[in-house]
């Protein structure tokens, strides 16, 4: 467990002009990487324009790291081709949100800070950090490096886990889809609060690569949506666990479930053949008690 400073949500809007590495165009994508973790954007065919506009979350524990902004070409057949890269630290944003803290109050719209385009970033354009509908966020535009060409735009936002949102984000419950190919998420955010019937007293959001948070009005309300697990959608399986401020890689991709065995020959009903065979399918945490004379 590391201490969580707050959550840095990228919304990855568009690519501009970029290069081609097909025959006469591209399937661009994202990956965003900080540190340990890496976050990636859906595939946009054919196109050397796309706009993604899609959100991707990190968790900030250490806000010296730098944010690697890469582009690549999708290859159904050989290895994805580079698009270019670029390179972003997030310090000027750490401190205009220090400034907002101190000052408060600000009007609408307020300019706290300017970053100018130089040598020394990968910003093609200033980029201005801004007060906006009660939040901080700063635009930019990152022009791709190890490239002929092309430039990715960017929207940050800084999610504050700290003081006010102590008690709150006690009703949260964050997850992960398991396919999240097969599984819509827009339907999932429409459709799960409907099958817990609490439609009208709990919110989801895309956290992006498969993720969801649900913001749940009631204690009592994540306490029973909790006990119904394990959950599916769309026929594959998906994790939902309350909030925590961690950071680890199987984090909320955690699925607790009992496992029923058949067929096993009964001269091989022990507690270690049982535990063997769930090993095979995850991390076994227990075993009921194997009843010999009633068979089971």
């Amino acid at each position: 467990m590391e201490n969580l400073l707050g959550l840095l949500r990228l919304h990855v809007i568009r690519g501009v002009n970029l290069a081609i590495r097909d025959s006469h165009s591209s399937d661009p994508y994202v990956i965003v990487r900080m540190g340990k973790q890496k976050l990636r954007t859906r595939v946009m065919k054919k196109n050397l324009n796309p706009e993604w506009n899609e959100d991707l979350t990190l968790s900030i524990t250490d806000p010296t790291l730098p944010i690697n902004i890469m582009v690549y070409d999708r290859d159904w057949f050989s290895r994805d081709d580079k698009m270019g890269d670029a390179v972003f630290h997030i310090d000027p944003f750490l401190e205009a949100i220090r400034i907002q803290n101190e000052l408060g109050g600000l009007p609408e719209g307020t300019v706290i800070m300017k970053i100018q385009a130089s040598r020394q970033n990968c910003l093609s354009e200033e980029s201005k950090i801004v007060w906006h509908k009660g939040k901080i966020v700063q635009n930019m535009f990152l022009r791709l490096q190890n490239v002929e060409r092309g430039e990715v735009q960017l929207q940050l936002e800084w999610i504050d886990v700290s003081g006010a949102m102590r008690y709150e984000r006690e009703f949260f419950g964050v997850g992960g889809c398991m396919n999240p190919v097969m599984q819509a998420m827009k339907a999932l955010l429409f459709m799960l609060p409907r099958i817990w019937k609490m439609e009208e007293r709990v919110v989801g959001a895309d956290l992006g690569m498969g993720r969801f948070q649900f913001d749940f009005e009631h204690e009592n309300d994540i306490h029973e949506v909790l006990k119904m697990e394990p959950y599916n959608f769309d026929h594959w399986m998906l994790s939902l666990v309350r909030w925590e401020p961690v950071v680890d890689p199987r984090y909320p991709y955690l699925i607790k479930f009992w496992v029923r065995m058949m067929g096993v020959p009964l001269h091989f009903w022990a507690d270690e053949t049982f535990r063997t065979i769930g090993a095979d399918l995850g991390e076994v945490e227990e075993v009921e008690e194997v009843d010999l004379d009633n068979g089971r």
